[in-house]
């Protein structure tokens, strides 16, 4: 914390292993990579609970995978939510 603003670890899936679990226990927070048209609505809500049962903070969401071609492509939205 003395020489980063910002240290970001990659793990395994949150449903695959325990490793995501681990480091958001030791850090400040956790945030879910979701990826589009692969990741279902309940495995993303197995997560989130995994997560919160944990006691780790969900600091946000990254969305992957998004299409760039055909109708799926035209979508605009964003949220921002700081967190302290």
């Amino acid at each position: 914390r003395a020489h980063f603003d910002y240290v970001i670890i990659d793990s395994p899936p949150v449903i695959a292993a325990t490793d995501a679990i681990l480091a958001g226990k030791i850090s400040d927070g956790l945030i879910l990579v979701v990826s589009c048209g692969t990741s279902s609505k309940p495995e993303v809500n197995q997560c989130i609970h995994r997560i919160e049962t944990a006691g780790v903070q969900l600091r946000g969401f990254v969305v992957n995978r998004h299409p760039n071609k055909g109708l799926d492509s035209y979508f605009y939205g964003g949220r921002y939510e700081y967190a302290s």
